[in-house]
């Protein structure tokens, strides 16, 4: 990563962007996230910038961000991200991880929200496994928000689709907690 930070131009054949994402990966892997940092905010700047041609490795460099903690920066890049024209896989995948760093960030109810933007963004009643795993992390962000009815009905709507008894009995277990919680209240 110090060879690398003296190296002011893109070696031949590769472009700028290209370049600045793989200084900031070495950088940040290597334990220096505020140039890593720099990096990434250069290659979403520059021209051309980041662009669906770069969207995978710009989002490996955004898990290493959420990797060293340091999800708000993470969070500011996926926001970014977010307005390229996406197709809804890639918007569902991005929802999830904004989500993530919410929830590390301690904001359950904008992670809440981020998790049912991923559950539903191939459709509002999808129950794939993918939209099942972000309502379920979505129940438990607003169980943390304190809005337990409305983690209660998440709850209730995956345990009514699940068919592994594991799953259920997570489900349950959670579903008698949030009783035992409305109860104390």
């Amino acid at each position: 990563s110090r060879l690398m930070a003296l190296l002011q131009t893109p070696p031949e054949g590769t472009s700028k962007t290209d370049w600045l994402l793989q200084r900031a990966q070495a950088s940040l892997l290597s334990g220096k996230a505020r140039p890593g940092i720099a990096d990434v905010e250069a290659a979403f700047s520059g021209d051309p910038g980041i662009g669906l041609d770069r969207y995978e490795d710009a989002l490996a460099i955004l898990f290493d961000l959420q990797t060293i903690g340091r999800h708000a920066e993470a969070e500011g890049f996926f926001s970014r991200l977010q307005k390229l024209k996406l197709n809804a896989q890639q918007r569902r995948e991005l929802w999830f991880w904004r989500a993530e760093s919410a929830k590390a960030l301690k904001k359950p109810e904008d992670a809440a929200m981020m998790y049912l933007r991923s559950a539903t963004a191939l459709g509002p009643f999808a129950m794939d496994p993918w939209a099942q795993t972000a309502r379920f992390n979505a129940a438990e962000s607003l169980e943390e928000a304190g809005l337990l009815l409305d983690a209660k009905n998440l709850y209730t709507a995956l345990l009514s689709v699940t068919d592994e008894p594991g799953r259920a009995a997570l489900l349950r277990y959670k579903l008698q907690q949030i009783k035992i919680k409305s109860s104390n209240r």
